[in-house]
């Protein structure tokens, strides 16, 4: 996610997953990109892990109350990796590096996981689009 010429505050994350029912979501960030950082746990900070009901057809979305809010001066870029603690998540191809855009910020394509909570080099796909909304505050 890149901010662009406001500062912003990520407030909360939504997901989409294939399981109804009870799920634990994390998500954590890192200043700049996710590349190179992949597999690299100590370079990354939970800002929220949260028991929540999965929807399945709609987004399911952390409860602010159970995140940590990010905040992004002007023009800068944070990475955004979130995960459950099962295989449930979804995502999607992507061909583009940057897969939603408004005036201001920015979501950059990324990678899928294979693995909980990190990956080996082995199970990383990419370019993959977040399947999902960012909630922020300007």
């Amino acid at each position: 996610v890149t901010s662009k010429q406001k500062p912003l505050s990520i407030s909360t994350v939504s997901f989409f997953s294939d399981f109804a029912g009870e799920l634990v979501a994390e998500v954590y960030t890192r200043p700049g990109t996710y590349v190179g950082f992949e597999n690299d746990t100590s370079a990354w900070t939970m800002v929220s892990q949260a028991t929540v009901y999965g929807s399945r057809m709609h987004g399911t979305q952390i409860p602010k109350d159970h995140f940590s809010p990010i905040h992004l001066g002007p023009n800068e870029t944070v990475a955004l990796y979130v995960t459950l603690t099962t295989s449930d998540i979804r995502y999607s191809k992507g061909n583009e590096s940057i897969i939603a855009s408004s005036e201001l910020l920015d979501i950059h394509a990324g990678a899928g996981l294979a693995d909980y909570p990190f990956s080996s080099e082995y199970f990383l796909y990419q370019p993959r689009s977040f399947n999902g909304a960012i909630h922020f505050d300007a």
